[in-house]
């Protein structure tokens, strides 16, 4: 936690030599003696504490100016309500926590355990209070659990939910000739399509008005379809497209209107707005906006290795030796990806990696970290409107050979329905 604070109005005849801090909890070393800012380490999420300041001059010290403070946590633990078996797929459904940690929840990630085989693992990601598993095996006793995830991090688990699917069905003996009933199936839903779920609605109007030397823009829409609409988006942009500035606005998903006035003359700017929740954006605006960087690993360490969120989707992007610039295959490979990724069910997570033996020091942290940003930013710019975070891995090295260490893998939350 950060402490700041601002000098006193009077140093009482005397200038000031230093400020002393003290907190109930953690520890505070002032990069100067007259610094006005302190880093307290050693806390915890969700730790309460104090912290007092004084100023010190030749004469002696003030008195204390003192703030209560309570760190922001992990969510509680969900509950799950139920688990719907479905051949080898399992609809679970579960209540939200009771405490959200003092942050909003930005996902739920759901896990099913093998009973047997505790590394045999299944997952899916959400933002809802329902998830799909799929790909489970038959006859095989799950343990079902849930987490809940805000920027603070991944909370506590739900309690377990154990439930068997069911035993492998009789064999069926196919027809000796004639269409199967699956083929049939296929070929009259071929036009089927799956569709986004939770998306928010772009806004219904964008008024835009000149105040002398600053603009003031109003956002308004009507919630009659889409997903909830948390927030307003707002992006000022000079007349040759260079972002000036990004302002984020919490709205009523059931009215939702945006105001803001900005220092800029409006002939000078264009102005873009989109609407935004925990799934993703709206149209309506550049692309990127939904791009950030963060963690893309949960909590599940299997044989030594975290795992990452979510589920694979497609085969790693490779880059030249020492390159973040994608290659025509690359973008090929990607623009596959983002068709899938823009009918999944969950966000989004790009993890980039490099090799120790391509650059030289930081910069192999740097070199990871650059590909999955290019990465996230190409899946935008091909309309995937889901939140992208992406994070650099770093080094490793494996024994498959040089170039297969110097990849981007993209995983999602799941599809929806049925091909």
């Amino acid at each position: 936690a950060t402490v700041s604070w601002k000098a006193p109005v009077t140093d009482g005849g005397s200038p000031l030599i230093r400020y002393t801090v003290s907190a109930s909890q953690g520890s505070c070393v002032l990069a100067t003696l007259l610094a006005t800012k302190c880093e307290i380490t050693g806390l915890n999420p969700g730790q309460s504490f104090s912290v007092g300041v004084r100023a010190v001059n030749a004469v002696g010290q003030s008195s204390a100016t003192t703030e209560s403070i309570v760190l922001p946590d992990t969510p509680s633990a969900p509950r799950i309500s139920g688990v719907s078996l479905n051949g080898v797929s399992a609809l679970v459904t579960w209540t939200a926590p009771a405490s959200s940690g003092g942050r909003f929840i930005t996902s739920y990630a759901v896990s099913a355990v093998n009973a047997s085989n505790a590394t045999d693992i299944t997952r899916c990601t959400t933002t809802a209070l329902t998830c799909t598993i799929n790909s489970l095996k038959v006859g095989v006793t799950y343990n079902f659990s849930v987490r809940a995830r805000n920027s603070v991090g991944e909370g506590a688990a739900s309690a377990l939910y154990t439930t068997k699917t069911a035993a492998p069905p009789a064999p069926v003996v196919a027809p000796a000739a004639g269409t199967t009933v699956w083929e049939m199936y296929r070929a009259e839903n071929a036009g089927l399509s799956r569709a986004l779920v939770g998306m928010p609605p772009a806004p219904g109007k964008v008024s835009i008005a000149s105040t002398g030397a600053r603009t003031k823009v109003t956002a308004t829409g009507t919630k009659t379809s889409g997903g909830p609409i948390t927030h307003a988006i707002i992006t000022i942009s000079s007349k040759s497209r260079k972002v000036l500035a990004r302002i984020s606005v919490r709205v009523s998903s059931d009215n939702p209107t945006a105001t803001v006035t900005v220092p800029f003359k409006s002939s000078l700017i264009s102005v873009s707005v989109q609407f935004a929740n925990d799934y993703g954006v709206s149209t309506g605006g550049p692309a990127g906006v939904n791009v950030r960087e963060g963690n893309t690993y949960d909590s599940t360490v299997i044989g030594g290795r975290p795992q990452l969120m979510g589920s694979i989707n497609g085969d790693p992007v490779y880059f030249a030796a020492g390159s973040s610039v994608l290659t025509p295959a690359g973008m090929k490979q990607l623009q596959a990806v983002a068709a899938r990724v823009k009918m999944s069910s969950g966000l989004v997570y790009v993890t980039g990696y490099s090799r120790i033996d391509e650059v030289r020091g930081w910069a192999v942290d740097a070199l990871a970290r650059a590909r999955a940003e290019t990465v996230a930013k190409y899946l935008a710019k091909m309309g995937v409107r889901q939140w992208i975070s992406f994070q650099g891995a770093g080094a490793v090295k494996s024994d498959w050979g040089d170039w297969r260490d110097r990849r981007v893998v993209v995983y999602d939350g799941g599809t929806l329905g049925a091909a």
